[in-house]
């Protein structure tokens, strides 16, 4: 299976969830509001954010910039995105934000990769590069109250996937290449270590339960058919669910009353679509098509 390698990056909410696709970073993150916010390219760089309804009506543009930007995503309770981008000038990845209606720009920090926002609040997260530490950081939307969280992950293998947090804050999970395979890690944030969770040689797009208890990802022995998987946060009772959409993986992102999945996929042919299933993989159907 390869890493993702679509130009476009998605977070959506659906269901008053929050949900994160990304592609060439490393995001995080995303909100509730019925809305999906993505990164399509419409001129030289990452290119520039829109919002839709998820189901395809309603585009926005966000920004219009000549500089390359990354990942998007939304608050929880959807009123606001933050976004990495790259300032040319100074070589840095830098993050602000932007009214999910598109006015109220604003600056919120340099250096700053794979942006998200902490589930219930308004603080936003992401990964500090400046001393080449990765330090993940949290930080208020009026650049107040800066914190470090402990944690200094290796970031060099980190997928394409992002990361989410656990409903509690405490933990995160992330998917990342380990030379020939893609394992899921559970980490606590305060920097006291983590867990491998999945047993499965490809083993990606990963995101906690309702309740954080479990990690639900897409599974494969072999890197070709993905299916859907669940395992305990600390690791133990691996469980196939059901078989997926085919195509690469994108994310995966839980309601919050553990009842549904909303799956992102890359099927080929740069068509990325969603799709909605039932948390025990029934009932799968496509809401998204070609976003």
């Amino acid at each position: 299976m390869k890493k993702v390698k679509s130009s476009l990056y998605i977070a959506a909410a659906f269901l008053f969830v929050a949900v994160t696709m990304t592609v060439n970073v490393k995001p995080v993150g995303a909100v509730s509001n019925g809305k999906i916010v993505y990164n399509k390219a419409v001129h030289d760089g990452a290119g520039d954010i829109f919002v839709m309804n998820q189901d395809g009506s309603g585009k926005t543009q966000l920004t219009s910039d000549a500089a390359a930007i990354y990942s998007a995503s939304f608050t929880p309770d959807g009123s606001t995105v933050a976004f990495t981008h790259v300032d040319q000038e100074a070589e840095t990845y830098n993050i602000s934000t932007i009214n999910s209606d598109g006015t109220n720009l604003n600056y919120l920090s340099a250096q700053g990769l794979y942006v998200g926002w902490l589930p219930n609040s308004n603080r936003v997260s992401f990964f500090d590069s400046t001393d080449d530490a990765n330090k993940l950081k949290t930080i208020n939307t009026d650049q107040s109250d800066l914190q470090e969280t402990g944690y200094s992950p290796t970031l060099e293998g980190l997928l394409n996937l992002g990361y989410h947090w656990s409903p509690d804050s405490t933990k995160v999970v992330y998917a990342f290449a380990d030379g020939e395979t893609y394992k899921i890690k559970v980490a606590r944030v305060d920097g006291s270590g983590g867990d491998f969770v999945s047993t499965l040689p490809f083993s990606v797009a990963p995101n906690f339960s309702a309740d954080g208890s479990k990690v639900y990802f897409a599974g494969s022995t072999d890197g070709n058919i993905l299916s859907l998987y669940s395992v305990g946060a600390s690791g133990g009772n691996q469980a196939f669910i059901a078989a997926l959409p085919p195509g690469e993986p994108l994310n995966l992102i839980i309601s919050p009353d553990g009842a549904k999945l909303l799956y992102l996929v890359n099927e080929g042919g740069g068509i990325n679509s969603a799709y909605v299933l039932n948390i025990d993989g029934s009932n799968q159907a496509k809401v998204v098509n070609n976003i």
